[in-house]
């Protein structure tokens, strides 16, 4: 009996073969191909599933957080929630993580309560991070964790709280707004004490808004009166203003984004405030 009748052909629907005689035996050898082309493009699949899971983490959050601060799941009373929500998909989010992100906001909106750590960076910056947990403890020993391996450390409670004050922001949409209209006169009619334009990333999550400031105890009343004048409130929340602000060297403000990025990005953690010269 032939050597060769002891091996069974490979079915060609299942596999592309390259056969390579071996003169020595008469032995057909059969080479899987393929695996070498998944070897080049696996690498690259990777990074972009790594980019597409930062975006749903961070689109999540924002989602989880719009549902928390105005008490609304649904998108179409809860104008924030809309415009996160319309910024997902504009980043190809699934509709699958986003229905995800809003089942998971309204757990969180019924089981966690919102905490303040406070927090000092290496250079001595002062830092508040508000965070959702229903796991106070656990969140803290996380929050220590991230700091000690930038250089820093979490701190006695209101021992940086003093150097903020608590106010509100009431964001607008400049599409709600005349041409010619005088903010500062809107400002004043709406009972808010400022009005900021120019706004930096950390007070807008879209470029064409406003910013109305005022106290944290008339924040509910501001954004009423907004709304009375038909203007397109897209979120309002209370937020920490610094009463001075730290100047940092280059190499110290490169270990603070390191140190600031790492904290946005536990799941948590709905904002960090610091007194760090923009």
């Amino acid at each position: 009996m032939s050597l060769l009748r002891c091996f069974k052909p490979v079915p060609r629907a299942f596999y592309t073969l390259t056969s390579i005689n071996n003169y020595h035996t008469g032995i057909q050898t059969v080479c899987m191909a393929g695996h070498n082309r998944w070897s080049k493009i696996k690498r690259p699949k990777a990074i972009a599933d790594l980019e597409r899971s930062k975006e749903l983490s961070k689109f999540s959050k924002e989602i989880q957080t719009a549902i928390k601060v105005e008490g609304d799941s649904n998108p179409e009373t809860n104008k924030r929630l809309a415009a996160i929500v319309l910024r997902a998909r504009s980043a190809n989010v699934s509709k699958t993580g986003i229905e995800r992100a809003i089942e998971s906001g309204i757990k969180k909106l019924k089981s966690q309560d919102t905490h303040i750590y406070e927090a000092k960076g290496p250079s001595g910056y002062a830092m508040i991070i508000e965070a959702e947990t229903s796991e106070k403890e656990r969140t803290k020993g996380e929050l220590k964790k991230i700091l000690s391996r930038q250089g820093g450390s979490l701190s006695e409670p209101k021992t940086m709280l003093f150097l903020f004050d608590q106010k509100g922001f009431v964001m607008v949409s400049k599409d709600s707004l005349t041409e010619d209209c005088d903010l500062l006169e809107v400002a004043i009619e709406i009972g808010a004490e400022d009005v900021k334009e120019e706004l930096n990333s950390e007070e807008a999550e879209e470029e064409d808004e406003v910013c109305f400031v005022c106290e944290s105890k008339d924040l509910e009343s501001v954004k009423a009166a907004a709304e009375e004048k038909e203007l397109e409130v897209t979120q309002s929340y209370i937020s920490y203003v610094p009463h001075t602000v730290t100047n940092l060297s280059p190499s110290d403000i490169g270990n603070a984004k390191v140190m600031l990025t790492k904290l946005n990005e536990h799941p948590q953690v709905i904002r960090v405030h610091t007194n760090i010269e923009k």
